[in-house]
Order: C-alpha cells, then structure tokens, then sequence
C-alpha cells in the first residue's frame, strides 16, 4: 500500500470512529430517558433485562469505537512512514493508548448511566441537615 491508501484508510476509520461514537450516545441517552421516566415503576425482571441489552449493545458499539480508533491511529501511523514530512506524526506508543483511552471514558459513562438507573430505583429518603 501506498501513503494515499494508509490515508485514506485512517479517514474511512475516524469516519466509522464518529458513526459508531454518535450511535453509542444515542444508546445512552435513550437508557438514561428511559431510566429517568420509567425506571422506578419497572418490575426487578424489566429492568434486569433492560440493563442486559443495554450493557451488552453498549459494549459492542465501544468495541467497534476502540476498534476503529485502533485502525485510524495505525494506519496514520502508516502513512508517515510514507511521508515523514506529514504533519501530525503519531508515535508508536499511541497506536494502543488512544483507543484504549476513548474506550476507558465511554466505559465510564456507561457505568454510570447504569448507577443513574440504580440511583433512581433506590431514592434516597433521608434528608441531609
């Protein structure tokens, strides 16, 4: 492969990077409405199930994110060898770092949609003084 395939490579991922990014949004915040307007009146088997097709959608769409992260950092990493005068070289060090950072914070925010749905299941009562 040419340095035009390995860039045009990258492109086509950082655009599947955003896709795939933009639905796992989606994913969120339709559990979180969900959650918000009917989480407490769902029966234990409702939201157990609720939770199981959330988690799991969730975590294959950050699959196919860190995926597609790994496949643009690697292929710009590609392409500079191509062309070292190419601005934006990308060290060796971040082929693996960078998707696995972007994966870590959409882990987190699921995990803490999940405690949101919790949070609303099991109000607080007691009033802090």
């Amino acid at each position: 492969m040419v340095a035009s395939d390995w860039i045009e490579m990258a492109q086509m991922a950082e655009s599947n990077t955003i896709a795939a990014g933009g639905l796992l949004i989606t994913i969120i915040s339709g559990y979180l409405v969900v959650a918000y307007l009917v989480g407490a009146k769902l029966s234990r088997v409702q939201v157990t199930s609720i939770n199981l097709l959330y988690t799991i959608s969730a975590m294959s769409v950050n699959g196919s994110v860190w995926t597609n992260t790994y496949d643009n950092m690697l292929a710009r990493h590609h392409a500079f060898t191509y062309i070292p005068d190419l601005a934006g070289s990308v060290p060796s060090a971040y082929i693996l770092i960078v998707p696995a950072g972007v994966a870590l914070v959409y882990i987190c925010i699921i995990i803490t949609s999940l405690f949101f749905m919790w949070s609303i299941r099991h109000p607080n009562t007691e009033r802090p003084q």
